[in-house]
C-alpha cells in the first residue's frame, strides 16, 4: 500500500479524514470501544510463559534451553509476534486503553477523533478531540487533542499527552512550553500495573494545564510581528539546530549538500509563509508554522506509519518543538 501501513494495521476516523489523510470514516458519536471493534483493534495481547532457545551443535543435534527471564507477546487474532519483553512486563490491553479514553471523555469534553495501530499493532493510539481555537486573525484554526498511546514492544509507557493540529496546513503541532512541553501522564508496564480513577483525573488535569499554556503561547506568537530579516534568522537558527552549521563558502561535498538542503528548505518555508501571511499577517506564529510545515511534509524521507510515528512520538515531533521553542524566544 502506498502509505505503507501494514496489512494487519488499521486506522479509523470520526468526523473527518483530514488527519494524515488515511482511515475508515466513522460517525462523530463513536465510542472508544466501538472504534476498537470497527477498526479491528479488539484483539488481545497473549503472553508466553517463557522462551525457548535452540542451539544446534556441529553434529547437527539440537539442544533447547528454557529462558524464564523473558516472554514473547503476540496478537490473538493473527498470532503475529509483537515483541520479546522481560518476564515482569505487564501488558496493557487495547480494551484497557479504550477504557482510559472513555474515562477521559466522561470527565471532560474529549471525544474520539482517530484510533489506530502502527507497525503491525506494536503501537496503539487514540486521538481525543477537546477544543477548537481561533489563533490571531479569524480563520486560523487549531484543534487541540489528547493523544492516548500505548506500545506492545516495550518502547514506551502508556501515555496521555497534548498535541494539536493547525487546520490551515493540516499540520500536527507539538508546542514547546518549558515544563508544559513534558506534560504527559504515563502508566509504566511494571508488575502490578493498575489504573485508578485518580490516574485518569490526574491525566486530564495535566492536559488541561498544558492546553491552556499552549493556547496562550500560540496567541503570543500570533501577536508578535516579525521583519523579513527576523524571519530568515529564525528559520536559519532552526536549520542549524536540526542539521548543523551552514557554510557560507562550502569547501567539501558534505558542506555543499548541507547548504543546498538549507537553501531548498528556506525556499519552501518562504513559499508557505508568503501565502499565509497574506491572510494571517507576518507574525512569529505564521513564520513558525512555515517551518513546522516544512518538517511535516518535506524534511526527511519517512512515509506511512513511520512518518506518523515520528510525527507523534519521535524525531519530527522533537524538530517541531525546536521550532516553537526558538519562536517563543522572540516573544
Amino acid at each position: 500500500m502506498a502509505h505503507e501501513i501494514r496489512s494487519n494495521d488499521s486506522l479509523v476516523l470520526a468526523r473527518t479524514a483530514a488527519w494524515h489523510g488515511l482511515g475508515q470514516i466513522l460517525p462523530d458519536t463513536v465510542t472508544p470501544a466501538e472504534a476498537l471493534r470497527i477498526g479491528g483493534l479488539d484483539w488481545t495481547v497473549e503472553e508466553s510463559t517463557s522462551l525457548t532457545a535452540t542451539f544446534v551443535g556441529n553434529d547437527g543435534t539440537a539442544e533447547r534451553n528454557i529462558i524464564d527471564s523473558h516472554k514473547t507477546l503476540r496478537r490473538s487474532d493473527d498470532h503475529s509476534i509483537l515483541s520479546t519483553v522481560g518476564a515482569d512486563y505487564s501488558v496493557l490491553q487495547n480494551s484497557t486503553l479504550a477504557d482510559i479514553a472513555t474515562s477521559l471523555g466522561s470527565q471532560g469534553s474529549a471525544r474520539v477523533e482517530t484510533a489506530g495501530s502502527l507497525f503491525g499493532g506494536r503501537k496503539i493510539f487514540f486521538l481525543l478531540h477537546t477544543n477548537t481555537l481561533d489563533i490571531g486573525r479569524k480563520g486560523d484554526t487549531v484543534e487541540q487533542y489528547i493523544l492516548l498511546a500505548n506500545a506492545h514492544d516495550g518502547t514506551m509507557s502508556a501515555t496521555a499527552m497534548p498535541t494539536s493540529v493547525r487546520v490551515v496546513c493540516n499540520n500536527t503541532l507539538t508546542m514547546a512550553l518549558g515544563a508544559a512541553s513534558k506534560a504527559a501522564y504515563r502508566w509504566r508496564h511494571t508488575s502490578g500495573l493498575a489504573l485508578r480513577v485518580d490516574d485518569i483525573k490526574a491525566a486530564l488535569a495535566t492536559y488541561g494545564i498544558a492546553a491552556k499554556a499552549e493556547a496562550e503561547a500560540m496567541e503570543a506568537l500570533a501577536a508578535k510581528p516579525l521583519t523579513r530579516d527576523e524571519i530568515q534568522s529564525l528559520w536559519t537558527d532552526v536549520l542549524v539546530a536540526l542539521d548543523g552549521p551552514i557554510a557560507k563558502n562550502p569547501k567539501t561535498e558534505q558542506e555543499q549538500r548541507r547548504r543546498q538542503k538549507a537553501v531548498d528548505a528556506l525556499a519552501d518555508m518562504t513559499r508557505v509563509f508568503d501565502r499565509e501571511a497574506a491572510d494571517f499577517g507576518a507574525s512569529a506564529w505564521v513564520a513558525a508554522n512555515a517551518a513546522t510545515n516544512y518538517i511535516q511534509y518535506h524534511r526527511g524521507y519517512l512515509k506511512g506509519d513511520a512518518r506518523v510515528n515520528a510525527d507523534l512520538f519521535g524525531a519530527y515531533g522533537d524538530a517541531k518543538r525546536t521550532v516553537m521553542s526558538k519562536a517563543l524566544a522572540l516573544v
